[in-house]
């Protein structure tokens, strides 16, 4: 999809596409006019009036074949009160096209942005985003599908004019997006039979032969014994799956200059190990690699950009099963950083692979270091689906996250790493607990990885509710992908 940002009154040159046009309750002309051009748009305002649409919030009205227009569809939008149209409101009117534009299989879409209680550049964003999920489809497994015509080009008008620098600034950085949170989906949505750690690693290598810029670097399981990955080995060895550790170098700057390094958990399938999950609900398990494809989403995203920063990407891939050799609660492990972990849940197998992943990243001298897991049930349950977990050992970090979140529309709650969340992570026999009883799930998960970061800025994401929906087939989101490009974008600057 080639996203384009026009002015209002050249969108009546685009013929056939399908224009998406939002009034106002009782205000449909001016917008109108400008869009559809006088003669269209008496006619439409017409039929309008005829079917007697005044614009009520979250309404609806779609016309064809109006004289002197190139559009094959018009579909009015209706927001309700001016003075009334948040961002929030934007984005929800947005969503209520869903159904119509993805059923319609449309080829050339034309929204045009109206004036709110938001930006311009912010109401032209939103919309962006808004179509890249309605149009997204993961229909690789479905033999009977057939494929109608995909959006291949969205242009976006706002009603009050912007600049031509920051037009073209949108659009480089959502066609970026585009390309990356399309990757992302489809590593995530991806069954695990057919979505497993040497996925990764495919993707990996084929990031590096695409943009001249990234390379790639895979450690197997042999490697990772070696180098004395315990926590992260434990974790794989109940599955006929082999484990790997694959990491994404892209220079967009000079070689000496500090990477910023993002770690994504890939489990490509939990069963909770030993620990087992609940059958309900455990094909949602497929998921708990949505942090691994976020960052491999954000590689292919600022390769496609240019982006003048160095960035590492590192992916611990994994399959948590259960067999005859597979590890158990009450085990003491090794971590790669010579710390031990006693095992209290098995289920609690993110942060071991995760703890192995930062230590190993400290050896590019990272400038920050940022992981994305969906880690706990418990940021479902604190934050719902509304924004990620976040936790730092940097409060500059995570102001700028915090920043980036809003600006993306991609929020992220901080919350807090205090030393008090230590104490359940206490252990008898080793140096800590991989879990703690009646602790906050979400802090104390963050609270072990800390023990692993030493000095490095350093934020925690936990993605577990916002990186996907449960109880919807193909339903990734690609988060917090839109969150770490943003914030990536304003360290470039």
């Amino acid at each position: 999809m080639q996203i384009t940002v026009i002015p209002p009154l050249t969108a009546h040159s685009i013929c056939n596409a399908t224009v998406v046009i939002p009034v106002f309750e009782n205000s449909t002309g001016t917008l109108t006019s400008s869009i559809l051009g006088d003669e269209a748009a008496k006619a439409a305002l017409a039929c309008l009036k005829k079917e007697d649409f005044s614009g009520t919030k979250n309404t609806l009205r779609y016309l064809i074949d109006l004289p002197a227009c190139p559009f094959s569809h018009v579909l009015f939008l209706g927001l309700g009160e001016k003075q009334a149209l948040t961002e929030y409101g934007w984005k929800k009117a947005l969503d209520s096209l869903s159904t119509v534009l993805g059923q319609w299989k449309v080829e050339n879409l034309v929204i045009a942005v109206p004036d709110g209680a938001f930006s311009s550049i912010s109401g032209i964003e939103l919309a962006c985003m808004a179509t890249m999920d309605t149009h997204y489809q993961f229909t690789r497994y479905k033999t009977q599908f057939q494929p109608g015509k995909a959006l291949s080009r969205l242009y976006v008008t706002p009603a009050t004019a912007i600049s031509e620098k920051q037009a073209n600034a949108i659009e480089a950085k959502f066609n970026a997006l585009a390309k990356g949170l399309s990757l992302a989906k489809d590593l995530a949505n991806g069954p695990s039979n057919y979505c497993t750690p040497q996925t990764f690693v495919h993707t990996a290598q084929s990031l590096a032969e695409r943009y001249s810029r990234v390379t790639a670097h895979i450690l197997d399981e042999p490697a990772m014994k070696a180098m004395g990955m315990g926590a992260l080995l434990a974790v794989s060895k109940g599955s006929e799956q082999p484990a790997f550790l694959c990491t994404l170098h892209y220079q967009g700057t000079t070689a000496t200059t500090q990477p910023y390094v993002f770690i994504g958990k890939g489990v490509t399938f939990d069963t909770g190990g030993i620990t087992l999950k609940h059958a309900p609900g455990m094909q949602n398990m497929i998921y708990d690699m949505a942090g691994a494809a976020a960052v491999m989403g954000l590689i292919e995203t600022i390769a496609h950009y240019n982006l003048n920063l160095n960035v590492t990407v590192i992916v611990p891939a994994v399959e948590n099963m259960v067999d005859g050799n597979a590890y158990r609660p009450g085990d003491v492990l090794t971590t790669l950083s010579g710390q031990t972990v006693e095992v209290i849940s098995t289920d609690a197998e993110g942060r071991l692979i995760l703890c192995d992943a930062i230590t190993y990243a400290s050896r590019f001298n990272p400038k920050v270091m940022i992981d994305v897991a969906t880690l706990t049930g418990a940021a479902i349950t604190t934050l719902g689906h509304a924004a990620s977990g976040l936790m730092s050992n940097s409060s500059t970090l995570a102001a700028s996250l915090t920043q980036a979140g809003d600006a993306a529309h991609d929020k992220a709650w901080e919350m807090p790493l205090w030393d008090d969340y230590d104490a359940p992570l206490e252990s008898t026999c080793a140096d800590m607990r991989n879990a703690g009883n009646n602790a906050p799930g979400m802090i104390t998960a963050a609270c072990f990885l800390k023990q692993f970061v030493s000095d490095t800025p350093w934020a925690h994401l936990d993605v577990a509710g916002s990186s996907f929906t449960y109880g919807k087939g193909n339903s990734a989101t690609g988060r917090p992908l839109p969150l770490l490009f943003q914030y990536l974008l304003g360290e470039e600057e």
